[in-house]
């Protein structure tokens, strides 16, 4: 698929240089420089969970700074999420596919978008990361324009809050150098295709605009995001409380997210293939990885303020959703349940 293409390119890149120098002093058929040999293997992977690591460390240090959780309950969220939900399947056994990296700058846009738009200090460097983080984001995944609003309002929050021209100026200056990745993007295309814009997927495209699949996406048995990871119904839960416990609008990131959480369901929903084909959950959904680690971060912090036969009661369901994720991987890889692209 192209995005699988798109996110190990970087890592493939770096490994056939180091394939090509291997295999001249060495002659070795291990590391020939073809595109199939242990260093391509090795460097792809491992780079793809490298950024899943460093997506959840972004995530610890956001939840701790910017929304004093403990750090006992940030790693607890943030271990329930990459194990007992649909995420531990892309991590581990399909980490090439565009999803683990997409949320990782996602996971950017949001982590440095709020560092700008908090803190004093380092506010042009913060936007520039986050304004790249957004471009490559939309680049690996175009659906990922749905974390737009929150880029926007988080710049105008922080130039507004650190105003001066100086500030003004050198913010767009390195926005725009910021937007090098979909300029990248459109020259390969005008190389390879003779066009500027190149719609890779063929006949495939978003049909249901005017009846998207709106329950179907979270639903469904058929790959249905709540369905086959039940454990994320607890983010919900868990963005609910905070929200009723801080007043939305003084959460302004929560007025962006929700725009954005609302513009992906219904491209999700409006896909040919609603259920994303031959997929282990609701992987199109797995961009929305930072509020999917934050509600579970404000739900286990709620639960941890209560008695202890709730927290017990708790920890039993959890057990239980994580035990249920991984019932499913083992029937899913071991075909004993259908994977939805030979059912229509």
């Amino acid at each position: 698929a192209p995005y699988r293409e798109r996110c190990a390119f970087q890592s493939f890149t770096l490994a056939h240089f180091a394939s090509v120098a291997a295999y001249e002093i060495s002659g070795s058929e291990l590391v020939k420089p073809h595109g199939y040999s242990v260093i391509y293997q090795l460097s792809t992977v491992f780079s793809v969970m490298g950024f899943g690591l460093l997506t959840m460390m972004m995530l610890d240090r956001l939840l701790r700074r910017h929304f004093n959780i403990r750090g006992t309950i940030a790693a607890l969220a943030i271990f329930t999420f990459w194990t007992a939900s649909h995420y531990s399947y892309y991590y581990f056994r399909e980490p090439v596919m565009v999803h683990v990296v997409s949320a990782f700058w996602i996971t950017c846009c949001i982590f440095f978008g709020t560092e700008a738009s908090r803190t004093q200090g380092r506010v042009v460097r913060n936007l520039g990361i986050m304004c790249f983080a957004f471009a490559i984001a939309v680049v690996a995944r175009p659906t990922n324009i749905f974390v737009g609003p929150f880029v926007a309002v988080a710049a105008v929050r922080a130039l507004g809050r650190n105003y001066s021209s100086t500030t003004i100026w050198r913010s767009i200056g390195l926005g725009a150098l910021a937007s090098a990745p979909v300029i990248a993007q459109l020259a390969v295309w005008k190389i390879m295709t003779g066009g500027w814009i190149s719609y890779s997927y063929g006949s495939e495209g978003f049909i249901f605009w005017k009846k998207p699949f709106l329950f179907s996406t979270l639903f469904s048995s058929l790959h249905g995001l709540f369905f086959w990871s039940p454990i994320l119904a607890l983010s919900v839960v868990g963005l609910f409380l905070h929200c009723r416990k801080t007043g939305s609008l003084r959460e302004f990131e929560l007025i962006p997210l929700a725009l954005g959480v609302a513009i992906l369901w219904y491209l999700n929903s409006s896909w040919h293939q609603w259920w994303f084909g031959d997929a282990f959950g609701g992987r199109a959904f797995l961009e929305l990885t930072p509020l999917f680690v934050c509600g579970l971060a404000f739900f286990f912090d709620f639960v941890a303020r209560k008695s202890k036969t709730t927290i017990n009661i708790t920890a039993a369901a959890v057990s239980i959703m994580g035990l249920y994720n991984y019932a499913l991987m083992a029937l899913y890889i071991g075909h004993k349940i259908p994977r939805a692209d030979y059912l229509f």
